[in-house]
């Protein structure tokens, strides 16, 4: 009786300490500031990068919150709950080709930029 409860308290532990584990990240991305693919890296400026934290895609005056990632065909549609300059303004869908895990393209609602890592942080 005594180790039946034991194995049930232990299973429970576990499925409570499997409940809480973080998720892996929606993308195979390294972490960090990716820049324009036509930027040199020294030559980084707000308007040329963009950042990838796990969690965010997020330029110098957007904050992207991914809410949920989809792969189809190679790449990943992507929805981000986005925030510009602190205020919330919708959903945007955006379509992220990842050629290893420090190159993407982006396809956004008004174009279409390549980036690659350059940076842990912005210098």
């Amino acid at each position: 009786m005594r180790s039946t409860r034991l194995v049930n308290i232990t299973g429970l532990f576990i499925m409570f300490l499997s409940s809480i584990a973080v998720a892996a990240d929606p993308l195979p991305l390294s972490h960090g500031i990716f820049v324009e693919s036509s930027v040199g890296c020294s030559d980084v400026s707000n308007a040329t990068a963009l950042s990838y934290s796990g969690d965010e895609l997020n330029s110098s005056k957007v904050i992207g919150t991914i809410v949920r990632v989809k792969k189809s065909n190679g790449s990943y549609r992507v929805t981000l709950d986005m925030n510009v300059q602190g205020e919330p303004s919708g959903q945007e869908i955006w379509t992220v080709k990842i050629n290893g895990v420090k190159n993407m393209t982006v396809t956004f609602p008004y174009g279409t930029s390549s980036y690659r890592w350059c940076f842990h942080k912005m210098p």
